[in-house]
Parts: structure tokens; C-alpha cells; sequence
């Protein structure tokens, strides 16, 4: 008999997190049922294979499978083909589950009835240091945070599930043809926008995403993430992958996309002021909101003059990587 949810983590590299995650879901009720747990090893170079496999050797819940070619999308690609369940909850190796997670998820789908195609759940943080004064509330989406309120929602067109914690109809996912391997983290390219992508081509197809609190998570704000630097460089690829999304989505003609592209890249240029706090590096919350909306503009501008993967690479402004 299949499982009602199929656990899926991803991981490269980082057993030490890996191992806590598969803890907190062991430490919750279920059984073979209800549940099987997929570790998708995206070409790690540790012992991430041994110690998965060992485990499995006395978890008969528990399965390892190896994707080879680095790429976030191809690794969840990968565990769509080996789930088994009738849901799909994709989970970062870095997070650790609440009590109740896991049996909240078929409640979830049950509740919003056949329309729900994706489930989001809550993402506290573990602050892997304190949380810098210049943080501003609005950033905390980079990483990861998502709180919609205190009750269950139907979200709407602009409110999206985060994939370190969402769950998906496995019908839906199949439907909509997995995660593109166009956007999504691969190796050091902070690319992002997969699991969006994928909920806008559900709700094409007359899926809903639904919100529930009580599928929650927390999920580790790493040290080395909290500096100006990985920011600016997180929200400047933020930028670039809103530019390939959106070429992805547009039905409009390729000439108006592009004007209406550049008139977003012209708009920087008209705002002397957010221009000069990009020279700032004080504390304030809100002028490093405005130097990353700046950095956001430019992302999005540059993916739109050099649209291949391959070419993105090169226009990292010297900016992104400032201290």
C-alpha cells in the first residue's frame, strides 16, 4: 500500500543538519502508512550516502536516492519519480519539524477539499547568530521566514509558498510537469523562483494554494547569512530569477516585455536619493531596505539584457559582494 505523504529532502554537503532533520520526523508518530521519507543526495562529497544508507538499513520508511547533477529542481524532480505518496511535502535539510507536522499535512488537503494543489506551512527561524540591527522585517522573506497569521488561509495571487516547507497534491505537481530546471539554487548561484513557478502553473490549471500554521517548521538562519554581504547578493539574484520567471509566464509580445522591462531598469536612475544610500553602511533598517530594492531593480535588469543561464554569471555587480 502507498504512504499518504511523501517526505522529500534534498541535500548536498551538510550532514550535520541533515541528520537533525530526519530526527525531528522520526520522532513524530507515524508509520509506513502514513508516511515515507526520500533523501535526495544532489552530489554531496561527504558521507552523506553511508549515513542515509545506514539508517534505511533499519528504517523501512526511510529511502536514498542519488541525483548527480547539481541543481535544487533536479534534485525534487528526483524525488517526485521516487515518491510514492499522495502528497509530496518538500522539506530544506536544514529545518526541523514541529510536533504535529507531519499528520497536519493530509488535514490540510482534506479541509480545503480537491482545489488545494499546494499547502504552505509556517517557517519560524533559528538564528544561527543574533539577528543584525539593520535587518529590516520586510528581508525576512530571504530567509525563509513565512507567517501569513495565527489561522488557516487561502492565499492569493501575490502570497506564495516558501519550498522549505509546502506540500503538494501529487496529481497537481504531475499535471503541472515538476520544478523547471531553469530556476532554483545550483551551486553557488543564489537562483530562486522554482516553487513559484510551479504554484502559478497550478493555479492555471484551477488549483489553490492553501495556508495552514499548524504545519510548521523551523528552519536555520545560517551565521554566514547574516551580513550585508550574502543579502546583497541574495536579493540581487532575486532580481534576476523575477526576470526569468516572467519570461516564462508573459503571453505578451516580446517587444512589450522588454520595454516594459527597461522602464524598470530607467526608474533607478529617476531616485537620486535610494541611488546614494548604496555608499551606506550603518545600522539603519531601512536604508539597507532601500539599497536592496535598488539591487532587486538590478538584478531584474541585467537577466533581462542577457537572458541565457550561462551569461548571468558575468553581471554580478561589484556591489553584491561589498561588506
Amino acid at each position: 500500500m502507498n504512504p499518504i505523504v511523501s517526505v522529500i529532502l534534498c541535500t548536498r554537503n551538510r550532514l550535520k543538519y541533515l541528520a537533525a532533520a530526519l530526527g525531528s520526523i522520526g520522532v513524530q508518530e507515524f508509520g509506513p502508512e502514513l508516511c515515507e521519507i526520500i533523501v535526495v543526495d544532489n552530489a554531496s562529497s561527504d558521507t552523506t550516502r553511508e549515513y542515509v544508507c545506514s539508517r534505511a538499513s533499519e528504517d523501512p520508511t526511510l529511502h536514498y536516492v542519488l541525483e548527480p547533477i547539481v541543481g535544487l529542481s533536479r534534485a525534487r524532480n528526483t524525488g517526485i519519480q521516487a515518491a510514492r505518496g499522495q502528497y509530496l511535502a518538500f522539506l530544506d535539510d536544514d529545518a526541523v519539524e514541529d510536533p504535529g507536522w507531519l499528520s497536519q499535512i493530509p488535514i490540510a488537503f482534506d479541509t480545503g477539499g480537491p482545489e488545494v494543489g499546494c499547502v504552505a506551512g509556517k517557517i519560524d527561524a533559528i538564528w544561527g547568530a543574533p539577528r543584525p540591527p539593520w535587518l529590516h522585517d520586510n528581508l525576512l522573506s530571504y530567509v525563509s521566514v513565512l507567517d501569513y497569521g495565527p489561522g488557516p488561509i487561502w492565499l492569493q495571487e501575490h502570497q506564495m509558498a516558501f519550498g522549505t516547507n509546502v506540500a503538494f497534491a501529487r496529481k497537481a505537481v504531475l499535471q503541472a510537469g515538476g520544478f523547471s530546471p531553469a530556476l532554483g539554487r545550483e551551486g553557488t548561484w543564489l537562483m530562486s523562483n522554482e516553487e513559484v513557478l510551479l504554484q502559478r502553473q497550478l493555479h492555471r490549471l484551477g488549483y489553490r494554494t492553501y495556508y495552514d500554521p499548524r504545519m510548521a517548521i523551523r528552519h536555520n538562519v545560517h551565521a554566514e547569512r547574516l551580513s550585508k554581504s550574502w543579502f546583497r547578493r541574495r536579493v540581487y539574484w532575486q532580481g534576476v530569477s523575477d526576470a526569468l520567471l516572467e519570461s516564462q509566464l508573459e503571453s505578451i509580445t516580446f517587444s512589450r516585455a522588454l520595454k516594459k522591462r527597461l522602464r524598470r531598469i530607467a526608474s533607478i536612475a529617476k531616485r537620486p536619493k535610494e541611488v546614494l544610500c548604496l555608499a551606506h553602511r550603518g545600522n539603519d533598517p531601512i536604508a539597507f531596505l532601500t539599497e536592496c530594492n535598488i539591487l532587486l531593480k538590478l538584478g531584474y535588469g541585467l537577466a533581462t539584457l542577457h537572458s541565457s543561464n550561462n551569461a548571468l554569471s558575468h553581471f554580478e555587480p561589484r556591489a553584491v559582494h561589498a561588506q
